[in-house]
């Protein structure tokens, strides 16, 4: 699949449900060609506006765990410091 292609998920994906609608893919392909070879290719996938065009607010729902995330002091034993 080139990154311009759009597919709907026809499965769920990491427990999400999956959706009816297309969905566009946006990545960047790094390749790193040797003496006329392919060495090494990377690509890299915006995750976070995958998940947004399945509806999950991933940068939310870190917000909302932070604000119930208890920040009282951690206390360490055996002379450890934090």
């Amino acid at each position: 699949m080139t990154p311009s292609e759009m597919k709907a998920a026809r499965a769920p994906f990491q427990q999400a449900a999956a959706t009816a609608t297309p969905d566009g893919l946006r990545s960047l392909d790094f390749r790193c060609p040797e003496d006329g070879l392919m060495r090494e290719n990377r690509v890299l996938v915006d995750l976070l506006d995958m998940w947004a065009q399945i509806g999950v607010d991933v940068l939310g729902r870190m917000r909302a765990f932070n604000r119930r995330r208890c920040l009282a002091p951690i206390h360490l034993d055996q002379g450890l410091t934090a």
